[in-house]
């Protein structure tokens, strides 16, 4: 366990080993904009049931790839999740996620109170007008285009990388 307080924002960050698995969890409070996207980010794994392992996929992938490593000015996890969640919205063909911000924007929007988030709370099915689960591609089928998307169509040089929040 230790202490990071060079950070905006003081985290604790504490390494759990095995039985676990090797797991590392960063635990921060009072940082209201981290709790609203941690709350859109637990959503969105939801949303479609292929969200967490593609991310899973991904962080494995950045990881034996020796890119998954903020200490040594590579992506971290977060950074990872949150280009993944931009494949399936803007890169995946059909989309694989909408934006729920603009879905659901009673429970997501700027003016939500971080005291009153429940993740418990399920949310109600789009109407069909509004969202299609069209994309019908395999887990496998998705981790090869998140990796041609950035490796052969996202516009670095003129693209602003957004998730749709």
């Amino acid at each position: 366990m230790s202490i990071m307080p060079e950070e905006c924002v003081p985290i604790l960050r504490i390494k759990f080993n095995a039985p676990f698995g090797d797991i590392t969890v960063d635990l921060n409070a009072n940082n209201s904009v981290a709790i609203k996207n941690t709350h859109l980010l637990c959503y969105y794994s939801s949303f479609d049931w292929r969200v967490r392992p593609l991310v899973t996929a991904v962080k494995e992938w950045a990881k034996r790839r020796g890119i998954n490593d903020a200490n040594r000015s590579s992506f971290t996890s977060y950074s990872l999740v949150l280009m993944t969640i931009h494949y399936l919205q803007c890169g995946a063909s059909p989309p694989v996620l909408p934006s729920l911000q603009k879905m659901y924007s009673r429970r997501f929007g700027l003016r939500a109170d971080v005291r009153s988030l429940n993740v418990a709370l399920p949310l109600d099915p789009p109407p069909e007008s509004v969202w299609s689960f069209e994309n019908k591609m395999t887990l496998g089928e998705l981790l090869v285009g998140f990796l041609e998307y950035y490796a052969f169509k996202f516009e670095y040089v003129y693209t602003l990388l957004l998730i749709d929040f």
